[in-house]
């Protein structure tokens, strides 16, 4: 048997098993929620560990069969389970319909849960066997391994644009068939080689009649049923369904219209433009008479343009062009509209462009496709007003999962840069809910706005802010906007502020002669604001760059505070994230000592010697590492890069590349004693980790401006350097143990792999406590930790 055949099947499996897996976090997003698309990340990892481990404790059952025979029905199982713990998944009600943490949901997510880790485990029987059988060849094949997984992020993001999230699940499963069908172990088994072939031909047949009839897709999307959807499109970073009846006359939708406003009365075509099924945005039928958004004069949202008309206007978020609209009600001359996602512009401007009235047509409209902040940095336009209304990160985009919901709007870096876009008497107007049980994110939105004015010069934050808010109660109108400028607003202007949202029945909660709030009058005010912050029942301390989690402001201290979970947002679901963090970082704390030490336990005589203790410690502090840098990594470059796919394809594809790359390469290094080899290639990870851990953000700061082409390549040089030589030391150290540890390989892998996913989560509590820096560091340290590993195992075995 070839052994090119086994690298290329282990490519494919690879490739199989990271594009399930990104997928899953995509459609869990659309089905469930961004945190528990987190989850996937975890369930995966968790599920090719099992499957290590299996090779290891049950190593007489796969001792009977040959390899390859073994390695191809794995695979074959990887391929069918694919499709059945999607379609099962999405048959299991109560985890997607029960909103309370009951008993019953906690059993439905068990079996979720156990049912998609299943073809990961199978996919992880695939490698560890590989990586047993073909010792001698580990650096080879583990480069595959990476390498495979590399091109899975490649396959995903064009096979979903193509085709669909449930069409690329089929696409994934027939990647794995054909893996099966390459393994050849069919010696003895022709039944095995009919039904690997039969199996891929049949996945591929179905992708295409799938991509075409949609018969496999999602039953339950955030508990319910869609209804009236008449559009749909898939991206690598969202699913956007635009639901409704165009013909049907409605009231105006609105999130703060003032009660001033007889809407009943009033009376428009609109449909609803929806993100992950949960991120709505209106399409208004537009015809070119600005005298039908006279509603849109009422609402909160948009109170910024009383006060500033004629001018220029930067939309960050787009949407459903509504914010567009406002602007031309009120008059201003020019609008630029930024919005990441493309299709979201296509819908509106294109698809149903005769509805929307063709928005990007309009004179003095400019649609530009690009994360805002890096448009702003590299644009020396200035703008009279910039407005962000109900902008959030509640989708989870593909590399997002792995890092949570940072969000690059609202750091304080994000905010100076706003300010320094802004022309003579420029405000910047952000919107977010607000309810008097639940103020959080108002309260950290004015703690981003006192910081950002200090650290521009500008004076006293109060003379400089304005807050008011819709409403009250828990109705749909708990709505907050802030407006912020440089300069201090005049008597004249504070007398037609409060003049005009008394009349519009809007409360000013504070201003430069309005104090309503006192936790906001502390917050605003020069002296005392810090010590008020930090002893806040919730942090709402100003987020930054090197913590840009504004949304997540659940102190670990406090996850079982009921009284602080409530703050913040209505439905609470971004406190909710922190609590499942939190139990997600206790269980997979537990299950990575159960998965480390269970082989103790269960091999009995033939349980591990003492001196492979140092190997397993080496294998796991190699786990902990790759993981704590990779998501550093993410989260760091991610805002830099300005937008998901960059963040996907740069960051984890060129992580992914370097480090094949460089396990590739590490078969050709010639062992030195005493492990000297690879103590050579660990104190170079550590020596090039330790300063790119505080140098990245200055890099990124500084070229934050630069065209996306300079950012996309030094970003990829920043992930490739370390990158390389973090695919090293993991089939270095696989030699080292074939030599008087060979049978424990699988139990190494197993190892390694239960690391990566203690640190997968304990990397996103790291950054949220302390920082991305902070992370970067520790991951640093546990690359020098597998250092003195390496010395311990080379005096236990006297080599």
């Amino acid at each position: 048997m070839s052994r090119k055949r086994v690298f290329a099947s282990i490519y494919l499996v690879s490739l199989s098993l990271l594009m399930y897996e990104v997928l899953l976090t995509r459609i869990f997003s659309v089905t469930m929620y961004y945190h528990f698309a987190f989850l996937i990340v975890s369930i995966a990892m968790f599920g090719i560990t099992a499957g290590s481990l299996s090779v290891y404790l049950f190593a007489d059952f796969f001792a009977r069969r040959d390899t390859l025979y073994n390695l191809s029905l794995a695979s074959l199982f990887q391929a069918l389970t694919i499709i059945l713990s999607f379609a099962g998944h999405q048959n299991v009600e109560p985890f997607f319909t029960t909103r309370n943490l009951n008993a019953w949901w906690l059993l439905s997510a068990f079996f979720v849960c156990a049912l998609i880790a299943v073809p990961f485990a199978f996919g992880g029987v695939a490698i560890s066997l590989a990586l047993q059988k073909y010792s001698e060849e580990a650096g080879k094949i583990y480069s595959f391994d990476l390498l495979g997984a590399a091109c899975g992020c490649i396959a995903f993001v064009f096979c979903i644009d193509f085709a669909g999230g449930p069409t690329c699940v089929i696409i994934a499963a027939f990647f794995a068939a054909a893996a099966s069908y390459l393994f050849g172990g069919f010696d003895g088994a022709p039944n095995l080689r009919r039904a690997a072939l039969l199996c891929a031909v049949l996945m591929l047949a179905f992708a295409g009649v799938n991509k075409k009839t949609n018969y496999f897709g999602l039953h339950l999307v955030k508990g319910e049923i869609e209804e009236n959807v008449i559009f749909e499109k898939w991206n690598s970073f969202s699913r956007i369904t635009v639901a409704g009846d165009p013909a049907a006359e409605k009231k105006p939708f609105g999130w703060g219209i003032s009660s001033a406003y007889p809407l009943a009365q009033k009376r428009i075509k609109q449909l609803m433009l929806f993100i992950d099924a949960l991120a709505g945005t209106p399409l208004t039928c537009f015809k070119g008479d600005t005298s039908e958004l006279e509603f849109l004069k009422y609402d909160i949202i948009n109170f910024a343009h009383h006060i500033r008309t004629g001018g220029r206007v930067l939309v960050i978020g787009a949407g459903g062009g509504r914010d567009i609209l406002s602007a031309l009600a009120f008059g201003q001359k020019a609008v630029v509209a930024a919005e990441i996602n493309g299709d979201i512009i296509r819908a509106v401007n294109e698809v149903f462009g005769d509805f929307t009235g063709r928005l990007d047509k309009i004179p003095g409209v400019r649609f530009v496709n690009d994360e805002a902040r890096s448009f702003i940095a590299r644009e020396a336009e200035l703008y009279d007003v910039i407005q962000v209304s109900l902008v959030d990160t509640w989708a989870a985009t593909s590399s997002g999962a792995f890092v949570l919901s940072e969000n690059s709007l609202y750091t304080k870096e994000a905010w100076k840069l706003f300010l320094s876009r802004l022309t003579p008497g420029g405000m910047i107007t952000f919107s977010r809910w607000y309810y008097p049980g639940n103020p959080g994110e108002i309260y950290r939105l004015a703690s981003l706005a006192a910081e950002s004015l200090a650290e521009s010069g500008a004076g006293d934050p109060r003379s400089r802010v304005f807050i008011l808010k819709s409403g009250g109660g828990k109705g749909d109108d708990g709505i907050g906007t802030i407006i912020v400028r440089k300069e201090a607003f005049g008597p004249d202007e504070i007398e037609r502020i409060s003049s005009k949202a008394e009349a519009l029945g809007f409360d000013i909660l504070a201003g430069p002669e309005t104090q309503k709030d006192d936790n906001l009058n502390k917050i605003l005010a020069p002296q005392g604001r810090a010590e008020f912050i930090s002893k806040f029942p919730i942090d709402i301390s100003v987020p930054t760059d090197d913590r840009p989690f504004f949304f997540n402001m659940l102190r670990f201290s406090s996850v079982f505070d009921a009284a602080a979970v409530q703050q913040g947002i209505v439905g609470t679901a971004n406190m909710k994230a922190i609590k499942v963090l939190a139990a997600l970082l206790l269980i997979v704390f537990v299950l990575t000592l159960f998965c480390v030490f269970i082989p103790l336990v269960l091999r009995g005589p033939e349980r591990p010697g003492r001196d492979s203790l140092p190997l397993i410690f080496y294998f796991s502090s190699l786990g902990a590492g790759f993981m704590l840098v990779e998501i550093a990594l993410m989260q760091r470059l991610n805002t830099f890069l300005g937008h998901p796919v960059y963040g996907l394809l740069v960051v984890l594809f060129t992580l992914l590349v370097a480090g094949g790359l460089g396990s590739f390469f590490s078969a050709f290094i010639k062992p030195a004693p005493g492990g000297g080899h690879i103590k050579k290639v660990l104190l170079t990870i550590v020596f090039i980790l330790a300063p790119l851990a505080f140098l990245t953000a200055g890099i990124t700061e500084a070229a934050g401006g630069a065209h996306n082409y300079t950012r996309i390549a030094a970003a990829a040089l920043m992930v490739f350097i370390p990158g390389f030589f973090m695919g090293m030391p993991f089939p270095m150290g696989l030699k080292l143990a074939s030599t008087g540890h060979r049978a424990l390989i699988p139990w190494f892998f197993g190892a390694n792999g239960a690391f990566s996913v203690l640190f997968s989560v304990a990397a996103v509590a790291v950054s949220l406590a302390f920082g991305i820096t902070a992370a970067f560091s520790l991951g640093c340290f546990f690359y020098a930790a597998a250092f003195a590993a390496v010395n311990a195992a080379a005096v236990k075995r006297n080599v």
